[in-house]
């Protein structure tokens, strides 16, 4: 093998791949590390070197590899997944997914990428969304084990069992002895309560791997759950055997000890356990043991400790409550009963509580446990039924308990047995009154001797009858024998309250709060007497006290929030209603004081979710009563509806409520009003004219029946509210004469109200009355200078006056103070763009756009000054947004047909043909049958200079042809419909044109005799003679087109095309040497012009010059014009068929254009005339390499190489035809020698002439990985 030169990168990196595939991975990676000492930026050096870094572990040099390839390639697909692998095995998951994420944006099909970033979301617990990507690689590899595994892990982390069991189930029969996969199903079997299924699984494992820890653990878990506790004990015996200390196995030994009733060997492993992890599970554990072992004490200590580090853990609360049992510490018992009893499914712990209650029901009365007492009445009476005491106690408890009815039984049923008993007629007066049957409890307290109890019984059971002044009677009684009673003050207090002496209500409410401060219920009733008094601050602080006591009182927390309201706190005022509402959703009141709350807070939303829960209330109250036919709501909750409505702008709701309205009160002045505005809004003018003449007529009327206002009959008129309304409605009708009336009357009532201003100023525009107008508007700026829409309206009146500076200062104006100000935008920019400042337009229109993204008048306009400015990629998005939203602007259309021009051919077709059918249909509406043509001359030439661009050009002189039916004299149309000619071959119909066109361009000469041009001097233009002699030309008329030539370039005698064609025009006329002169003034301006040179060339042939000829055609191949050199190498070979280096020309010029078996042709009849022609060996073996056949191509570059052993690409063929062999010593030996020749010359050879095939050598061999066969790439 030849030694290797340090400074040959290219080698260095070749046979660091060869190493690399080799599985000679220190040596690759010293190849590539000296390679990247010359060349630290080669991304695939150093991309391979980081694969081989990772394939020796070091993940942070191949880290620093990845980082540094992607710096000069963020986008190289395979470097961003070999970083992303590289972060996985450093466990940087975070950075790992931002690789993936990158990649499979670049690439978003990569199955591996794919499977990658699931496996980094695994990773990082993120279980959905590794999901989703093990479901889109499946899709694309079904059966991929590695992607199958992943996503049932994923399944299993989610807790989605049965998803998880397909996966491995698939798994298993794709790869029937994994053990990860068996282990995974048989876990997923566990959590499915699949017991058995398990157990086969964690059988067949063990097969495999007898001494698998985790399969055992397993396994013995499962014996368990199944009760085989023998069998159990055998795999956690086994465990422990292998692993002494393995705290599962411990757990699981122990809980099965405690199966068995071993408990001290239970509580030993339980014991160990803890020595290795404190936990919740092996405390309980061991608890249980010691209880089991009557060891009470330890068992506390353990359950103690237990429930400090879960406080909640109800199975332990039972346990430790049984030990308190055990320990005859009852209350601490109870407790634990009670505690774990707040979780449900704890049931059996109603054993132990029983067992401590069983004794004392009297005591649990006291202690105020009314359910277990009455648990222990109840029992008590199906003893003894006619136990007096016990059915007394049980009506007492009832009572507690506010089972009222269930009293009212056991007091009727005392009365029957002692019916003059003054207890029971009490208690039972009392459960009556708490019954709201205030009759029956008023009976029972008038059988009774009327001591003190028995009046504030009496006088409450009358104030419930509304019975006020009897109730008032028996209070002041009452009073008089207690004066200090403060119950009996405050009821009196209430019953002046119903009688309305508020005064005296207050004195009351304020004695017995002196008495007793804290009376929460003469808080309240004092707070209400304050609000009916106005006293509003007051008030706020007896219900702000009251709540600090008592912050679920609802009726008070609604009085405040009415407080509240008064003071317009609003705020507040909603937070206590929504408070009174979260505890009772259907109070009404509540309902429609927040919903006006709402509306005050301007939540509209909010306020009609209340108004309509309202009206639900309303509904069902009426329902329960009658069939609901008629309008069941409200009135208020109707206005206050349709106000909601209206602040949302649902005005069609609106409206409906308010009619609902004015059904229930059809001269409601508030409902027509509201309704006309609503119909204003909804565009129905005429039923909002109806409502407004309606209230005009009340209003009328109401100045008729109150002649103390001061109007009399003959001036009597609607408000100034109505008057505008009416103005405005009229306005919308087009009645513009009556709003002017309506504006006039209102502006005598007040002439500086600027509204009526404005609306008149209006008015008068839509009239055409723009000086009218604009008194109107100068009056209303003197008022108001910061009118800002009075201002705008004034800058479109001096736009229609054509005053488009003035108009541009009132926008201006506008807009310094609102510069979001929309329309004084959209006016501005339309003025700029008439005083041609295109810039300041655009900026105006940008700004617009960017509040009005759909505003289709702004973006055409913005779309012509992008057009105006060349923007024409600008211009065409602006039209296509138009059209987006308005397929039919004819304007647009227009306009963005012209944009395409500039720049896409067919779309510019597609918008002229839809301009065409829409100036049909326009046609059409005016004549059925169309036989004119109904384009416009702009759409015809539009449409034909479209079809030339795309070389259709019948279709273009067809649309030609009918704009000069339009304009026969249109000097654009003949020329373009003669270019169009000359592309179809029509010489004769094209030389009309141009002849046509010359005759007009001569007359405009004559015409305009400023332009300094007199009668005999007149001619054609340029662009016409060109054409003409192009024509003449092709009709082969030579003469005529070398006189159109000549006079071409005496007007401009550097033109590279005139002399061309007036070349060719002395070639076809056989001129050859006249032709040469002119091909030579061409080169001379243009070396490289390839028609130029091959026809030089073949004039030279003519002339039998044919060592210039061939320089010609050789020079041609060096600008890779092969055809052309092509057809001049036959036409040399015609005259000598067996020239060599003409034959060799040929062969390469065949090879350049892929047709190898021609070129092989070439070759070998260079190589029967000259055999030792070795670079036509070297070629031929090339040839050969292309064909794929390798033998021959290795004969050919052997034999050249016997002759030049140092030809370099002679080397480098074989070496790739070694490569291609897969003889890869033999490619190395030819690449190392090629590297001992000189390696700047063979440098300067990789990066010019073997520039393509060096780069595709190099993809193949350097960026694929190395362990897949290189024939899959080729």
């Amino acid at each position: 093998m030849f030694p290797l030169k340090l400074n040959n990168t290219p080698a260095l990196k070749l046979r660091g791949e060869i190493y690399k595939k080799l599985g000679k991975y220190n040596e690759a990676s010293s190849d590539f590390s000296k390679a990247l000492e010359k060349e630290p930026n080669n991304a695939p050096a150093l991309r391979s070197r980081g694969k081989i870094y990772q394939k020796l572990k070091k993940y942070n040099e191949a880290l620093t590899d990845f980082n540094k390839s992607l710096e000069l390639d963020p986008n190289d697909y395979l470097a961003l997944r070999l970083r992303g692998e590289t972060y996985q095995k450093l466990e940087k998951y975070n950075e790992a997914l931002t690789d993936f994420n990158k990649l499979l944006e670049l690439e978003p099909n990569n199955y591996r990428a794919l499977r990658l970033r699931g496996e980094t979301y695994l990773l990082l617990e993120k279980y959905n969304e590794a999901l989703l990507d093990f479901n889109k690689a499946l899709k694309k590899e079904p059966n991929n084990a590695l992607a199958l595994r992943s996503r049932g892990e994923a399944y299993l982390n989610l807790e989605k069992y049965n998803e998880a069991l397909i996966d491995f189930n698939d798994l298993i029969k794709i790869e029937p002895h994994n053990a990860l996969a068996l282990t995974f199903r048989g876990g997923t079997y566990l959590e499915l309560e699949k017991c058995n299924e398990a157990l086969i699984d964690f059988n067949k494992l063990l097969k495999i791997e007898p001494d698998n820890v985790l399969a055992l653990t397993f396994r013995g878990g499962t014996y368990l759950e199944l009760e085989k506790y023998i069998e159990a004990l055998t795999d956690l015996n086994k465990i422990l055997e292998l692993d002494p200390n393995n705290y599962h196995a411990l757990i699981l030994r122990g809980e099965t000890y405690l199966k068995v009733e071993k408990y001290n060997k239970a509580s030993m492993d339980f014991s160990k356990a803890l020595k290795e992890d404190s936990n919740a599970l092996a405390l309980r554990s061991r608890g249980e043991a010691y209880l089991k072992l009557k060891k009470y004490n330890e068992a506390l200590t353990d359950f103690n400790e237990l429930l400090e580090l879960v406080p909640n853990d109800y199975r332990a609360l039972k346990l430790r409550g049984e030990t308190y049992q055990k320990l005859e510490k009852y209350n601490e018992a109870l407790k634990d009963f009670n505690k774990s009893l707040l979780e449900p499914d704890w049931c059996f712990a109603l054993i132990f509580r029983g067992e401590t209650l069983r004794l004392r029901g009297e005591t649990h009365q006291k202690l105020e446990n009314y359910n277990e007492a009455l648990t222990d009445f109840n029992k008590s009476l199906e003893l003894e039924p006619n136990n007096y005491h016990a059915l007394k106690l049980r009506g007492e408890t009832y009572q507690k308990l506010e089972k009222h009815n269930e009293a009212l039984t056991d007091f009727n049923n005392l009365l029957k047995k002692k019916p003059n008993n003054t207890l029971a007629l009490r208690l039972r007066g009392e459960t009556y009154f708490e019954l709201e049957m205030y009759k029956q409890a008023s009976m029972d307290f008038m059988k009774i001797e009327p001591d003190n109890a028995t009046l504030r019984l009496r006088g409450v059971t009358y104030l419930k009858l509304e019975k006020y002044n009897e109730a008032l009677k028996d209070f002041n009684k009452l009073l008089k024998l207690e004066p200090n009673n403060y119950f009996a003050l405050r009821l009196r207090g209430e019953t002046h309250q119903k009688l309305e002496n508020y005064n005296e209500a207050l004195t009351d409410f304020s004695n017995t709060l002196k008495k007793e401060p804290n009376n929460t219920l003469a808080l309240r009733l004092r707070g209400e007497t304050y609000q009916k008094l106005k006293k509003y601050n007051e008030a706020l602080t007896d219900f702000n006290n009251l709540l600090e006591k008592e912050p679920n009182n609802t009726l008070v927390l609604r009085l405040r929030g009415e407080i509240h309201q008064e003071l317009e706190k609003y705020n507040e005022a909603s937070m206590d209603f929504s408070e009174v509402l979260k505890k009772e959703p259907n109070n009404v009141l509540a309902l429609k004081s927040r919903g006006k709350t709402y509306l005050k807070l301007k939540k509209y939303n909010e306020a009609l979710i209340d108004f309509n829960d309202l009206s639900k209330i309303e509904y069902n109250a009426r329902s329960r009563r009658w069939n609901v036919k008629a309008i069941y709501e409200s009135m208020d909750t109707l206005m206050l509806r349709g106000e909601t409505y209206q602040k949302l702008e649902k005005y069609n709701e609106a409206s409906i409520d308010f009619s609902k309205a004015l059904e229930k009160e059809p001269m409601n002045v508030l409902a027509l009003r509201s309704r006309g505005k609503a119909y204003l809004k909804l565009e129905k003018y005429n039923e909002a004219l109806i409502d407004f003449d309606n209230l005009a007529r009340i209003e009328i009327r109401d100045c008729r029946y109150f002649p103390y206002f001061g109007l009399e009959f003959k001036k009597a008129a609607p408000t100034m509210d109505t008057l505008m309304l009416l103005g405005e409605t009229y306005q919308k009708l087009k009645k513009y004469i009556e709003a002017l009336s309506c504006f006039s009357i209102a502006l005598k009532k007040e002439p500086e109200n600027s509204l009526a201003l404005m609306s008149r100023g209006e008015t008068y525009l839509e009239i055409g009355k723009c000086n009218q107008a604009l008194t109107d508007f100068n009056k209303l700026l003197e008022l108001e200078p910061n009118n800002y829409l009075a201002l705008r309206l004034r800058g479109e009146i001096h736009q229609g006056l054509k005053k488009y500076n003035e108009a541009s200062m009132d926008f201006s104006e506008v807009l310094k103070k609102e510069p979001n100000n929309v329309l004084a935008l959209k006016s501005r920019g339309k003025t700029y763009l008439k005083l041609k400042k295109y810039n300041e337009a655009l900026t105006d229109f940008n700004n617009l756009l960017e509040k009005e993204p759909n505003n289709t008048l702004v973006l055409r306009l913005r779309g012509e000054i992008h057009q105006e400015l060349e923007n024409y990629n600008e211009a065409s998005m602006d039209f296509s947004e138009v059209l987006k939203k308005e397929p039919n602007n004819a304007l647009a259309l227009k306009s963005r047909g012209e944009t395409y021009l500039k720049l896409k051919y067919n779309e510019a077709l597609i918008d002229f043909n839809d301009l065409s059918k829409i100036e049909y249909n326009a046609h059409r509406r005016w004549n059925a049958k169309v036989k004119a043509i109904y384009e416009s001359k702009d759409t015809l030439m539009l449409r034909g200079e479209t079809y030339q661009k795309l070389e259709k050009y019948n279709e273009a002189s067809i649309d030609f042809s009918k704009a000069l039916e339009k304009e026969p004299r249109n000097v654009l149309a003949l020329r373009s419909r003669g270019k169009a000619y000359l592309k179809l071959k029509k010489y004769n119909e094209a030389l009309i044109d141009f002849n046509n066109l010359a005759r007009i361009e001569i007359r405009d000469c004559r015409y305009f005799p400023y332009f300094g041009s007199e009668f005999k001097k007149a001619a054609p233009t340029m662009d016409t003679l060109m054409l003409r002699g192009e024509t003449y030309q092709k009709l082969e008329k030579y003469n005529e087109a070398l006189t159109d030539f000549d006079e071409l370039l005496e007007l401009e005698p550097n033109n590279y095309l005139a002399l061309r064609l007036r070349g060719e025009t002395h070639f076809e006329l056989e001129k050859y040497n006249e032709a040469l002169t002119d091909f030579n003034k061409l080169l001379e301006l243009e070396p490289n012009n390839y028609l130029a040179l091959r026809l030089r060339g073949k004039t030279y042939h003519k002339l039998k010059k044919y060592n210039e000829a061939l320089t010609d055609f050789n020079n041609l191949l060096n600008i890779e014009k092969y055809n052309e050199a092509l057809t001049d190498f036959n036409n040399l070979l015609k005259i000598e068929p067996n020239n060599a280096p003409t034959l060799s020309l040929r062969g390469e010029t065949y090879q350049k254009l892929k047709r190898y078996n021609e070129a092989l042709t070439d070759f070998n009849k260079t190589l029967e005339l000259e055999p030792n022609n070795y670079l036509a060996l070297r070629l031929r073996g090339e040839t050969y390499q292309k064909l794929e056949k390798y033998n021959e191509a290795l004969t050919d570059l052997n034999k050249a190489l016997e002759k030049e052993p140092n030809n370099a690409p002679a080397l480098r063929s074989r070496g790739e035809t070694y490569l291609k062999l897969k003889n890869y010593n033999k490619a190395l030996t030819d690449l190392n020698k090629l590297l001992e020749l000189d390696p700047n010359n063979y440098h300067q050879w990789i990066i010019g002439k073997g520039n393509k095939k060096y780069s595709y050598i190099r993809n193949v061999y350097l960026t694929k990985p190395l362990n897949t066969d290189i024939t899959k790439f080729e």
